[in-house]
């Protein structure tokens, strides 16, 4: 015999409910991405994401010195591989984006002091 939910039941399943409702899978949604030049100087970055092999974003972005540049949906969501350089430079930065539950996430690529370029994952 099927017995009714209690009033503490019912409220329970409302609260994970509303509490899963607005998430997504890992590789769902789309990045954006948000460009800085923190530097006094014009830099020139060249930036490359790929997924298993697979190219998905190779530019370069010419940057003045402070700008501040946003693209957005530049690739669906999932795991991929971030690699940054400025053009005229030998050193590679590197990291792996992960989405995280978001519809839009941004990734943000700040060149800074002593030509140093730092990764940032915004959550939704």
């Amino acid at each position: 015999m099927i017995r009714p939910l209690t009033r503490r039941e019912l409220l329970l399943v409302g609260t994970t409910t509303a509490g899963t409702a607005g998430c997504l899978s890992f590789d769902e949604g789309t990045i954006s991405l948000f460009l800085l030049n923190t530097l006094e100087e014009d830099r020139d970055l060249s930036l490359m994401i790929a997924r298993d092999g697979e190219v998905l974003l190779d530019e370069i972005y010419e940057l003045e010195a402070h700008e501040r540049r946003s693209k957005d949906n530049v690739i669906d969501g999932g795991e991929a591989s971030v690699t940054a350089r400025m053009v005229g430079f030998d050193r590679e930065f590197e990291t792996i984006l992960t989405m995280n539950n978001c519809d839009e996430q941004r990734l943000v690529v700040e060149i800074q002091p002593m030509d140093q370029i730092r990764f940032r994952l915004s959550n939704c």
